[in-house]
């Protein structure tokens, strides 16, 4: 299943059980200019519809979350780890056959 369809059904899922609790349906936050010392004269990202706003929110958190994943789990250290762990399991594996066939 994709994001983009996972973010759907989630949208969908609020909006309608927003309905039935009686709140406002998602609305775009209203837009902030820069200060003027640190507006470089670019347009700021306008959305003309709250799922777009809310679509690239979901991305840019599923994106970070991903990131911070990647980087807490793909070290060095626990490829290490892993193969100790494959080395162990192999090791009594072989282990356990080797009793096996001379009983």
């Amino acid at each position: 299943m994709s994001s983009a369809t996972v973010f759907n059904r989630l949208y969908d899922k609020y909006v309608e059980q927003a309905d039935q609790w009686g709140i406002s349906e998602p609305t775009l936050p209203r837009i902030r200019r820069a200060p003027r010392r640190l507006d470089d004269g670019a347009n700021a990202a306008s959305f003309d519809d709250p799922r777009d706003y809310f679509r690239k929110n979901f991305f840019e958190l599923v994106d970070c979350a991903v990131a911070a994943i990647n980087s807490r789990f793909n070290t060095p250290e626990l490829d290490l780890a892993c193969a100790v762990e494959r080395l162990l399991l192999e090791g009594a594996a072989f282990l356990k056959q080797v009793t096996e066939a001379t009983q």
